[in-house]
């Protein structure tokens, strides 16, 4: 029986043999592409939203370094750095719902977040997160083979203290107004919560209990 290792998961094009599928994937893991990006500007002074390890999905495709997201400024960036994967055919990062996606239907089962065509399968690389994004709906960065629908590997991504992304409403105990922020703590932890400056201005002056629960915006 004809084994297909680096395709045993991939979608055929219409034309496309599953020889012919495996012979290009096998054709461009043969190739590397390295990239050196610096840190975006300001990143010395930004906040780490979350991090996450890759690991090798299986002995073919194969992927190690570190995934994390930061705040900078009022951009979300995802940097790879370091950062190393084995090539293949139109390769993407991407955002998953899931905690660690193995194949094209789990990654968007739960919802992604296509962040663009992968730049090199070596070395330090960003995407910029689009504005308004909700990142407590993504526990995962991952590397997509768009071509042929293939996760070559994922990365799960935590809080810097040790918890999912998570969203939340900040509310006095008798304000019916809420604000909705996302906040890179797991659920109860209350060192190191980052409030927008809109919450300090309209909260700073009360004495008013202040209460913080999940919520929406």
């Amino acid at each position: 029986m004809k084994h297909f290792l680096m395709s045993a998961t991939a979608t055929m094009p219409a034309g496309m043999t599953h020889q012919q599928v495996e012979d290009q994937m096998v054709q461009a893991a043969k190739v590397d592409s390295p990239m050196t990006e610096a840190l975006p500007s300001g990143t010395a002074a930004s906040a780490i939203v979350a991090r996450g390890t890759f690991a090798n999905r299986d002995s073919f495709h194969k992927n190690d370094g570190t995934a994390t997201v930061y705040r900078v400024g009022q951009e979300i960036v995802l940097r790879l750095d370091p950062f190393k994967v084995t090539n293949g055919p139109a390769l993407h990062a991407s955002l998953s719902g899931r905690a660690s996606p193995q194949n094209s239907a789990e990654l968007h089962a739960s919802g992604a977040l296509d962040l663009g065509k992968l730049r090199g399968n070596i070395g330090a690389q960003n995407y910029p997160i689009p504005a308004g994004t909700d990142l407590s709906k993504y526990h995962s960065a991952v590397i997509y083979c768009q071509m042929f629908s293939v996760v070559f590997g994922t990365a799960e991504l935590r809080s810097r203290y040790g918890g999912a992304v998570r969203r939340f409403s900040l509310t006095g105990s008798s304000s019916v107004a809420a604000v909705a922020f996302v906040v890179p703590l797991p659920l109860g932890s209350v060192p190191g919560l980052r409030l927008p400056p809109s919450c300090w201005r309209s909260w700073s002056g009360s004495q008013r209990p202040l209460r913080v629960r999940p919520g929406k915006d």
